[in-house]
């Protein structure tokens, strides 16, 4: 029907426009004002008819279990929907697939654990751009992304990728996807984090 044709034009622009023409690196951001009119058209299932009793039967089980599937996985992944992952890769792993999956959205989490561990400070490799001033963190400078690489950039602060003792918090986007120093945290690699803060931030203690 034209009315129900219509619902896809807006769909068809974000998605064209988003993903073909303006280069964005969080592209899923931009097109969520397309939810509502792709929620408004998936509705019209339910209302399919089929001659034959059997495939209706089985038609419908199939839309309940995936819904069912939603519901639980949804569940499942509160409170950490940024770092959501499908159930085949996890939500362990999606960080290696995926480099929005880390935003720096943690660093509250970062801080409940400091309190609860009684530090004072921690070494900081940080992808995101927000400030962890704001939220109470001390932290020494290592290699980051994003805002505290702009701040160590604006007071003359090299990154020096090398291994270093104590406690450290690193994103986990820096120990993947890392493009502007690739590999400075491969030394990490034969250590296992004691800690993951919101699947993003990943704790060590280097003794």
């Amino acid at each position: 029907k034209a009315d129900e044709c219509f619902l896809l034009v807006p769909v068809v622009i974000f998605f064209g426009y988003f993903s073909f023409i303006h280069s964005l690196n969080y592209n899923a951001d931009y097109i969520l004002p397309v939810y509502p009119f792709l929620f408004i058209l998936s509705s019209k299932i339910i209302t399919f008819r089929f001659s034959e009793k059997i495939i209706s039967t089985l038609f419908f089980t199939a839309i309940f279990f995936l819904s069912f599937w939603l519901i639980i996985g949804t569940l499942l992944a509160f409170p950490h929907y940024s770092a959501y992952f499908n159930e085949i890769v996890g939500k362990e792993n999606g960080y290696k697939y995926y480099i929005a999956y880390d935003r720096g959205q943690d660093l509250l989490g970062l801080k409940e654990y400091m309190d609860g561990q009684h530090l004072t400070s921690i070494k900081l490799g940080f992808n995101g751009e927000v400030n962890p001033e704001y939220f109470g963190i001390h932290y020494d400078y290592l290699p980051s992304a994003g805002f505290l690489q702009w701040q160590a950039q604006k007071k003359g602060i090299k990154d020096e990728c090398k291994p270093v003792k104590g406690h450290l918090a690193v994103s986990v986007r820096l120990l993947t996807f890392f493009e502007e120093n690739r590999g400075c945290y491969d030394w990490l690699k034969q250590y296992e984090p004691v800690e993951k803060i919101g699947h993003t931030l990943f704790i060590y203690n280097i003794k």
